[in-house]
């Protein structure tokens, strides 16, 4: 049995999940191994049980039924108003089109201006030469 540690932060992010059952079977055959050859990480998931535990205990403030009505009221306004202005699913085609095309039209304006810029633009030494020919 090799040395105790804590549970690390990839394990720590999935314990409510263990508790809950909710884990896919890869993670929780390794979050069952690392609890099972380690006791300080056992320890870490009792107390962790213990306190979810505790939570059924506390008192649960009962809403009115003004409130409950006006939040599922304005659940239904922003739904409506999300499906109303929903784009249509052609939409993202020809959005992913134009991100294609934009980015290949500025590929291709780096180049140019590039180009341009290499032959035209700056002087380059034979140039210098042949502006100095006829004196020569």
């Amino acid at each position: 049995m090799g040395k105790s540690h804590r549970l690390t932060k990839e394990h720590r992010e999935n314990l409510v999940a263990f508790i809950d059952g909710e884990l896919e079977q890869e993670t929780l055959r390794d979050l069952q191994k690392t609890l099972t050859e380690n006791p300080v990480a056992q320890h870490e998931i009792d107390v962790l049980k213990k306190t979810w535990g505790l939570l059924d205990y506390l008192d649960r403030p009962d809403a009115s039924e003004d409130v409950i009505g006006n939040t599922l009221t304005e659940i239904q306004v922003y739904q409506t108003k999300s499906e109303k202005f929903a784009m249509p699913a052609w939409w993202n085609q020809v959005r992913q089109g134009f991100v294609y095309f934009s980015s290949v039209a500025g590929i291709l304006f780096a180049v140019t201006v590039g180009y341009l810029t290499a032959t035209q633009w700056i002087p380059s030494p034979t140039d210098e030469i042949a502006k100095d020919l006829p004196v020569i």
